[in-house]
C-alpha cells in the first residue's frame, strides 16, 4: 500500500501544516460563520492540531503549541 501525498516518507510539510491552519482561521473569522468565543476557537484549533500530531506522528512541545496559538488567535 502506498501512503498518501501528504504522508510520504513520514514528512510533512511545515508549510502544508501553517496554511491549513490560517485557512481554518480565516474561515472561523467569516461574517456568515457562527459567532464562536476565544476559548471556542481555540479549543477548535487544540482539536485540530491533536488529530493532526496523532495522524501525521508530529511531536509538538507545549511551547510550539502555545506559540502556534497566539500566532492564529
Amino acid at each position: 500500500m502506498n501512503p498518501p501525498p501528504v504522508l510520504t516518507g513520514g514528512f510533512f510539510s511545515a508549510e502544508v501544516f501553517v496554511k491549513f491552519f490560517t485557512g481554518e482561521h480565516k474561515k472561523a473569522q467569516q461574517p456568515h460563520a457562527k459567532k464562536e468565543t476565544a476559548i471556542g476557537i481555540t479549543r477548535h484549533l487544540f482539536f485540530h492540531l491533536i488529530m493532526l500530531s496523532l495522524t501525521i506522528g508530529i511531536n509538538f512541545t507545549v511551547i510550539e503549541m502555545e506559540m502556534l496559538l497566539l500566532w492564529l488567535l
